[in-house]
């Protein structure tokens, strides 16, 4: 029954207004503050200011399955005992919900007790069911300390028995992005500087790359040779390269914000979210950072922050308010707006 509880809202024409379209074409109740892909890329997870989170199917648009829960901060989307799940930490415990129900819960709760006084700050997925923690601590008078930590997927009942601290650091991880099979991490430290992670040795080196303003969001390019980073509160994009740090080009679209970018998997575009007086989702070419293509999408909701790119490249969703925007690749054409029958249950 829940799978067809939805139901597509279809553009009549190119330039049909979306306001009326798909604002008002509701996916969730409140406001979505996070929307991700799952590892294999059949499904949508969003969740809500009220804490409402619902699974869409990627293909067909349907709505698979919803809960509302405090699930504890934070929260991803990965592979946890060899099944998708919604992983989230509560109380110093991993719990994790299989996809796409949002009901069941997957084998045995992993404990976090050795973490001590720590608090897990950021959590990142692993290819293979490995979950990297960012833990953060600062005692009452004390210097504030970051970590990475990783839980490694073992074998056998448990599973998940060998647990490390890889890095710390005095300065903030931020931001973080994996790469080079999981041996680098690439993040944002304290004065906004780009820092690579040596997670295999634990040690860090700052690419000679100036310092950026309130640094934003990274999208590592497919072969892990460079990284595409976006500028919270400023107009520029970039790419830099992996490999020696050089930049490699920078670019600006004047009057917007810039929040958020995405590669398409074969790394030939990116897709960046900037606002201006409206939400905007513009198409990028990554081997200068022209810009191909725009969509206003008329959104003025502020928290229009999150792109997800199907695993084929074919289509890419967005965040937009209550709703969620679904776009055909290359051309950047809007598909449509799926609606949650409970909640519009006049359409």
């Amino acid at each position: 029954g829940m799978a067809l509880n939805s139901r597509m809202v279809r553009p009549v024409s190119a330039d049909k207004d979306l306001t009326e379209l798909c604002q008002n074409a509701a996916s969730h109740e409140d406001s979505i503050t996070k929307l991700c892909a799952s590892p294999d890329g059949r499904y949508l997870v969003t969740r809500d200011y009220e804490k409402q989170i619902k699974c869409w199917d990627f293909e067909n648009y349907s709505l698979l399955g919803a809960r509302k829960a405090d699930l504890g901060s934070p929260s991803m989307v990965g592979m946890f005992r060899d099944e998708q799940c919604l992983i989230y930490v509560e109380n110093k415990m991993i719990y994790a919900k299989k996809l796409p129900g949002l009901k069941d819960t997957v084998g045995i709760n992993v404990s976090l007790e050795w973490i001590g006084s720590d608090s897990v700050y950021n959590m990142l997925p692993g290819r293979n069911g490995d979950i990297y923690l960012i833990l953060y601590n600062q005692p009452g008078s004390g210097k504030k300390s970051y970590k990475v930590a990783k839980i490694e997927k073992g074998s056998g009942t448990s599973l998940y028995t060998n647990s490390k601290t890889l890095f710390t650091s005095s300065e903030k991880i931020g931001s973080p992005a994996l790469f080079d099979n999981e041996s680098k991490m690439l993040c944002y430290s304290d004065s906004n500087k780009v820092r690579i992670i040596d997670l295999e040795s634990g040690s860090s080196f700052d690419p000679d790359i100036p310092a950026m303003n309130a640094l934003s969001e990274f999208a590592i390019l497919p072969g892990d040779i460079a990284a595409l980073y976006v500028i919270d509160s400023d107009s520029h994009y970039g790419l830099f390269s992996l490999i020696d740090g050089h930049m490699l080009w920078e670019q600006e679209i004047p009057g917007v914000v810039v929040c958020n970018a995405a590669v398409t998997p074969d790394g030939s575009m990116g897709l960046l979210l900037a606002k201006a007086d409206n939400e905007t989702l513009w198409l990028i070419s990554m081997a200068d950072g022209s810009v191909i293509r725009k969509f206003d999408t008329g959104s003025t909701w502020s928290n229009c922050e999150y792109i997800a790119v199907s695993n084929d490249g074919s289509k890419c969703a967005i965040a937009c308010g209550k709703s969620i925007l679904f776009f055909s690749l290359p051309d950047l054409t809007l598909i449509g707006c799926p609606v949650d029958l409970d909640i519009m249950k006049d359409c």
